[in-house]
């Protein structure tokens, strides 16, 4: 509110912040400038085709709603496959992940070693942190592994390692 800022009342949500006026969908929709969205094939693990989407940007990893397929068991965003304009999906266990791998990856300091070592890793900003272990970590790349799996690793988004409240580094969630 001190700074004047558009969403200074704006309720808590899990939304975009920055999308005050339009539904997440047609502020994606105004960016891509007039090109149409590309429908393509929604597809299990093994490949097979379970209907259509709508426009790969239309979906996140972990998305349940809106796939508009039937199947025997709740189906869930996997992966989301911008080469070959395919959705993949598949059950809630397919979510969870013990290795987390992240590039652009940058220390604090830069000379601190930390292979082998264990931090507390967010991947969301307000998330209870959990534990991984430093497994490799090369020139911008590290690959983690967590005591325990985690849901929604989602590609593209940042990965902080923490030693108690101090930053040790972070990066950029791999495909």
């Amino acid at each position: 509110e001190e700074w004047g800022l558009i969403n200074a009342k704006k309720s808590e949500s899990q939304e975009i912040c920055f999308v005050t006026k339009d539904t997440y969908r047609q502020f994606i929709e105004k960016q891509l400038e007039g090109a149409p969205p590309q429908p393509g094939d929604i597809v299990d693990m093994e490949g097979t085709i379970l209907g259509t989407h709508q426009g790969l940007h239309y979906y996140t990893i972990g998305q349940r709603k809106g796939l508009n397929i039937s199947h025997s068991d709740p189906l869930y965003v996997l992966k989301i496959d911008a080469k070959t304009n395919r959705l993949i999906v598949g059950g809630k266990g397919a979510l969870h992940s013990t290795i987390i791998n992240a590039s652009q990856f940058s220390l604090v300091n830069p000379n601190q070693s930390i292979i082998g070592k264990s931090f507390d890793i967010k991947t969301r900003y307000q998330m209870v942190p959990f534990r991984a272990r430093v497994k490799s970590l090369t020139e911008n790349n590290i690959c983690l592994e967590s005591t325990s799996p985690q849901e929604y690793i989602t590609p593209g988004q940042s990965v902080v390692l923490y030693d108690k409240e101090f930053v040790i580094g972070g990066g950029v969630i791999a495909g």
